[in-house]
């Protein structure tokens, strides 16, 4: 009940605050920012260049390799677009089972960190802002990155107090250590 009351007195005097769950999508997002187009573009470039020189000195051997390679390119380029899906179920059925279901988290964005509440588990967390390296805005979400694999996520949509505009800029002056993408 401590804990409650506790967490209740900071979202008072938070200058923003976001309640929300962790979705699929929210971690498909994750995965697709993560990965970032130059990333897929270049395999798949290399990929191709790979493959046609193959061809190139093969193509007078054998018919079948050149079926073959055609064969290897669609299954990489199914297996680099589908891989971002398949992580991000992953991690949302491991948050599932972790939580014991669905979750609410609430983001407290306060004048000397983030903080960040699961009220399913209790669990309390601190982020000072000087540890966010990259910021960057998404279709669903904000992405705060705190070192090279750990990524703050923090949902557009759930914002209870202050707007998306307010919250920017005050993470632009916050985070002053962060490169930005808004």
């Amino acid at each position: 009940m401590e804990e409650k009351k506790q967490y209740d007195d900071v979202k008072e005097n938070a200058a923003f605050v976001a309640e929300g769950s962790m979705t699929r999508e929210m971690f498909l997002d994750l995965q697709k920012a993560w990965t970032g187009r130059k990333t897929v573009f270049l395999c798949i470039l290399i990929l191709f260049s790979v493959i046609f020189v193959w061809n190139l000195i093969t193509m007078y051997l054998d018919f079948l390799v050149t079926v073959v390679a055609f064969a290897v390119v669609v299954v990489y380029a199914l297996v680099l677009f589908w891989s971002p899906h398949a992580t991000a179920k992953r991690q949302y059925e491991t948050m599932l089972i972790a939580n014991g279901g669905e979750t609410r988290i609430i983001h407290c964005f306060t004048e000397n960190g983030i903080e960040q509440y699961n009220t399913k588990t209790g669990a309390h967390m601190h982020y000072d802002y000087l540890r966010i390296r990259k910021m960057k805005k998404t279709k669903l979400c904000y992405l705060l990155w705190l070192e090279k694999n750990v990524v703050y996520v923090v949902a557009r949509n759930t914002l209870t107090k202050g707007t998306e505009v307010e919250l920017e800029a005050f993470l632009i002056t916050k985070c002053s250590l962060a490169k930005r993408k808004f």
